[in-house]
């Protein structure tokens, strides 16, 4: 299990996002009928875009590491996925107060945890 976590991380990041979409999506309402559309954004802060640069990130860089076959550092891992997991419930449940705070912490582990595994296999 423990070499497991380590070299497929993708597919748990994959299927605890899609596990989360698949159950947070509510099909019966209807979406789109009388709301205002709003065609700007106000780009004066990086809340946005943290968040986007995280989820793209994650799923790109663990698609690398799974590609070329490098195992990541379990201890870093199994934080990566707590904090993922924290994240989906802050998101559920709506605590905007907390969402930038967890992005910027999960982006660091995930740049920690990718050059340790990449020292790891080809440096060390």
């Amino acid at each position: 299990m423990k070499k497991w976590i380590e070299s497929r991380l993708i597919i748990i990041v994959l299927l605890i996002l899609v596990t989360y979409g698949l159950l947070s999506t509510d099909l019966t309402s209807t979406w789109g009928i009388n709301k205002t559309v709003n065609w700007m954004w106000d780009i004066t802060n990086l809340y946005f875009l943290v968040p986007m640069i995280f989820w793209v990130s994650l799923i790109v860089i663990y698609s690398l590491l799974a590609i070329f076959k490098v195992q990541t550092s379990l201890i870093l891992s199994s934080i990566q996925l707590f904090l993922l997991g924290v994240l989906l419930f802050v998101i559920q449940n709506s605590f905007p107060e907390f969402y930038f705070e967890l992005t910027t912490a999960g982006l660091l582990i995930l740049i920690f945890n990718t050059i340790i595994s990449i020292r790891k296999k080809y440096i060390l």
